[in-house]
């Protein structure tokens, strides 16, 4: 009777605490973590930037709040009638150019006396804390 005897492969690669674990080939998973260049990658960056901006317009429209603005007690309140998603969608921009310029366009907000941001005030809306539940 013939026994099964399993392939033995020369290229076994340990995983860093040193387990064969799933034994493939050299190089195979470093190939496949890297992200691919080009247009492609550029799409997929917009692709996710999308789902971003999407998650907090839903958000501020629904409710006028993230969950971590609900953590921290705090609400977006609109003070013009209308459609809701241009002015969301213009805040979000206005975040990411932000974060592009390290946070100096929130600075603008300390000089401000309704504490209001440039693109609060232009847009009509006030971010307010909310009194803790008793």
């Amino acid at each position: 009777m013939a026994t099964c005897r399993r392939p033995v492969l020369r290229h076994a690669v340990r995983d860093r605490r040193g387990d064969p674990g799933d034994v493939h080939r050299p190089g195979l998973y470093r190939r496949r973590a890297r992200p691919p260049g080009g247009p492609i990658q550029w799409l997929f960056r917009l692709y996710l930037l999308a789902w971003i901006a999407a998650y907090f317009v839903f958000f501020w429209c629904r409710f006028g709040q993230t969950p971590g603005m609900k953590v921290w007690r705090l609400l977006l309140i609109r003070e013009r009638a209308g459609p809701c998603i241009g002015p969301m969608l213009a805040r979000f921009g206005f975040g990411l150019l932000s974060l592009a310029t390290l946070g100096l366009l929130f600075f603008i907000t300390l000089r401000d006396p309704q504490r209001r941001s440039w693109i609060d005030d232009r847009q009509a809306m006030r971010v307010v804390q909310l009194l803790p539940n008793t």
